[in-house]
């Protein structure tokens, strides 16, 4: 079985007006890194259509942007993009991956300009490739996390917004370049 996790990395340097937004929410936050935090949210990482009003609503309230990201069993690395409440970008590697006729369909969504400008990345081939690349014996292409991990480095997200979301954390995982003992856990008000 392949990774399962959801989370969503804000632009923002102040840890204070995300843990204040995240009150009576059960979550893990990074600590700020090169001008982001990370926010593994519990009731983001169960699924479904949650994890995009929630990533729209704190984009709104920080005024700023947010990348929300799901790895579906490895094989499917879904993303939407945030600016001030509004989807600027979305992402799915595997459109066709739940339809029953099995044919193959290139990625949709993800638009390299788009993130370029937000992230300040000055390389739209390579964002482009890591998107549609199309090449059965790059890991990019079979495993999401993988592909995650590559635009993460591209758009200069941290390497422990990748491969992690709640349900990981709470068992004790610790992400890629971070310790465990440096995530914050709120609790949740319920």
């Amino acid at each position: 079985m392949g990774a399962f996790y959801t989370n969503v990395t804000v632009r923002s340097s102040s840890l204070e007006e995300v843990l204040s937004y995240l009150s009576g929410r059960a979550a893990f936050v990074s600590p700020e890194w090169n001008g982001y935090i990370t926010i593994y949210d519990e009731q983001c990482d169960e699924g479904g259509l949650y994890p995009n009003e929630f990533s729209s609503d704190i984009s709104r309230h920080l005024s700023t942007v947010a990348f929300l990201v799901t790895v579906h069993d490895d094989d499917i690395l879904y993303f939407d993009v945030f600016e001030n409440g509004e989807r600027r970008d979305e992402y799915d590697s595997c459109p066709n991956y739940f339809s029953e006729d099995g044919e193959d369909v290139p990625p949709e969504g993800g638009n390299p300009e788009v993130l370029c400008a937000l992230f300040n990345c000055k390389d739209i081939a390579a964002v482009r490739h890591t998107l549609y690349v199309d090449d059965e014996e790059s890991d990019i292409c079979i495993f999401a996390t993988e592909r995650h991990r590559v635009l993460a480095e591209q758009l200069r997200l941290p390497s422990f917004s990748v491969g992690y979301g709640y349900k990981y954390l709470a068992t004790g995982e610790a992400p890629n370049g971070l310790s465990a003992d440096k995530l914050i856990h709120t609790a949740s008000g319920a």
